[in-house]
């Protein structure tokens, strides 16, 4: 049986962190600024703990990447602030989530695992041009076992029951993930894409 506890824990923070409490996800308007607010909380001390906020970042990364509106990050377009923060915060926050064994995502399952997948094919890339020797590999293989127990419980009955009550309201950004990511359609049965030969593929590479 799959669960999740609502709220941030915050018990175990250390003094001088650079956040408190996890950044305000409800304006949409922010989806962008959510991802680097995140990727700055949850490269804290402790913040491997914080199950459910990684599953919010990785709602952040879906929302942005498919919104109509906004211009996807890229190479590009990363601002100084950002790149910045990409410097300062992505190994620890990547340390962060090699520490976390899983995310409470089983009330997201779907916008977390289309978070994830854009998070490891799209965004790493372009944050790991700003580094020049780091062995991102594990932290690939620790991402795709993630996808493959997202996708497991997608597929299970407690996620087939609970997929209607998905936190999911703003239909364009439904829409465009239904588009690229399979496990959005209702008759989705597993054999449609890749994720479960992941982890064995980046041995293959290692």
């Amino acid at each position: 049986m799959h669960s999740f506890t609502s709220g941030s824990p915050t018990n175990n923070l250390k003094k001088n962190t650079v956040m408190s409490i996890p950044p305000d996800s409800s304006n949409t308007q922010s989806f962008r600024q959510d991802i680097f607010d995140f990727l700055k909380y949850l490269a804290e001390p402790m913040a491997w703990e914080r199950k459910i906020d990684m599953s919010t970042f990785f709602l952040c990364v879906s929302d942005h990447q498919f919104h109509p509106k906004k211009p996807r990050i890229s190479t590009e377009n990363l601002t100084d602030e950002e790149k910045e923060v990409i410097r300062t915060h992505l190994l620890p926050f990547s340390s962060n989530i090699m520490n976390c064994q899983a995310i409470e995502a089983y009330h997201i399952p779907k916008d977390a695992l289309s978070g994830m997948v854009v998070y490891r094919l799209e965004i790493l890339p372009v944050f790991c041009k700003l580094f020049n020797e780091h062995d991102w590999i594990p932290l690939i293989r620790h991402l795709s076992k993630w996808e493959s127990r997202l996708k497991s419980y997608i597929l299970s009955e407690d996620g087939r029951r609970n997929a209607k009550e998905s936190r999911r309201s703003a239909h364009l950004l439904v829409e465009a993930a239904k588009v690229r990511h399979r496990w959005w359609d209702d008759g989705y049965n597993g054999d449609e894409d890749c994720i479960h030969n992941l982890t064995q593929e980046y041995t293959l590479t290692d």
